[in-house]
């Protein structure tokens, strides 16, 4: 199993169910960043094995954005060796980091075209830059994260 780096322990049941948290979430794949790890402190809410990755769904506060998309592009395998892309979300908004760009666009697939042509570019398969989850509801279903009241 890879590394995470440090990883923070899961999030109250507020930061998973309250809509007015001023946070984004992510969703990283741990091998996308090698043996370095994906990051310390960063906040993991949930991870899934899929296949042979780990993926982790990260919280992210609004402030910690920049700062955490660094640290991240820092880590992750150069995108011309094997090229990976992480993506946060947080109401209509997108942001999917490549280890050599990051784009900003909504949640809405028709504005994605530049973020596509880049991962093309590099040789990932269309079918796999859909950006899910995208949606809080959608991470709480696809990570299996269910209220317990």
């Amino acid at each position: 199993m890879p590394r995470h780096g440090r990883l923070t322990a899961a999030a109250t049941f507020e930061q998973l169910y309250d809509p007015a948290v001023s946070s984004y979430w992510g969703v990283v794949i741990a091998q996308s960043c090698g043996d370095r790890g994906v990051g310390d402190g960063l906040m993991a809410l949930a991870h899934r094995r899929v296949g042979a990755w780990d993926v982790v769904l990260a919280d992210v506060p609004e402030a910690d954005l920049g700062r955490t998309v660094a640290e991240l592009r820092r880590r992750m395998i150069p995108a011309d060796d094997d090229c990976w892309y992480a993506h946060f979300f947080r109401d209509d908004q997108l942001v999917v980091v490549f280890q050599d760009r990051v784009f900003v666009a909504t949640t809405e697939p028709t504005s994605w075209t530049d973020v596509i042509a880049h991962g093309r570019r590099h040789g990932i398969p269309e079918a796999q830059l859909d950006f899910e989850p995208r949606t809080r509801a959608a991470a709480r279903r696809w990570f299996s994260l269910q209220r317990t009241d």
